[in-house]
């Protein structure tokens, strides 16, 4: 059991404004992540770090596996050969192991946490995704045998409801067409929620911090 909560650490910062820290005191407020990466695909550290460290302050986690690039041959986007080879190495990482991460993140659930499976779609057209999984045995999405439209496909039509997953754009501060939101596709039935705050830097503003790292 922890000691505290960050509501509890908040709250305490609270001395001099009493109606904030009545308010907060008031709610029971849950802490996650549910975009977190390790060496499952490409990242660092090990899964069981992740958790571990899930453990010690959230309520709900996911650690997130990369998954595939659909546009990343795409004409005029002149990415290194060795760029696109550590990119599939890191994809097919993911698909080896997944059963072993499905198996670790079930188990997690005794530690306290409720855990969410989740994996990520780069994309110069749409911008980064991330798509969170309500079933925490969800199977990955199948490799086609021609064009790759599964991001497509998600954006366009998904049902969150009905479908248990949440396709989530992230570090959407990048500049549209590299990787950065692409709002005229953007779907918000599809995706009601949208990532403005990551390590790759903060996307309230065009001056919050922390900055974007490219």
């Amino acid at each position: 059991v922890r000691p505290c909560s960050v509501a509890d650490i908040f709250s305490s910062s609270l001395e001099c404004r009493p109606e904030e820290k009545t308010w907060i005191e008031s709610r029971h407020l849950l802490l996650g992540d549910v975009h977190n990466h390790s060496g499952i695909s490409y990242g660092h550290g090990t899964l069981e770090h992740a958790i571990s460290f899930a453990t010690g302050q959230l309520d709900f986690f996911s650690v997130t596996g990369h998954f595939a690039w659909p546009d990343m041959d795409k004409e005029g986007m002149a990415i290194p050969e060795e760029v696109k080879a550590y990119h599939r190495e890191g994809f097919a990482r993911l698909r080896r192991l997944w059963p072993e991460y499905l198996e670790k993140m079930a188990q997690s659930a005794s530690l306290g946490l409720v855990p969410f499976v989740s994996y990520e779609y780069h994309s110069f057209d749409y911008g980064d995704y991330t798509v969170v999984a309500k079933a925490i045995d969800e199977k990955l999405p199948l490799d086609p045998e021609g064009e790759d439209t599964r991001l497509r496909d998600i954006v366009a039509s998904n049902d969150p409801v009905r479908s248990g997953l949440l396709p989530i754009p992230h570090h959407i501060g990048y500049k549209e067409g590299y990787r950065g939101i692409s709002w005229k596709r953007f779907n918000p039935s599809a995706s009601p929620v949208v990532e403005i705050v990551s390590m790759h830097g903060a996307s309230e503003s065009d001056n919050a911090m922390p900055s974007y790292l490219h």
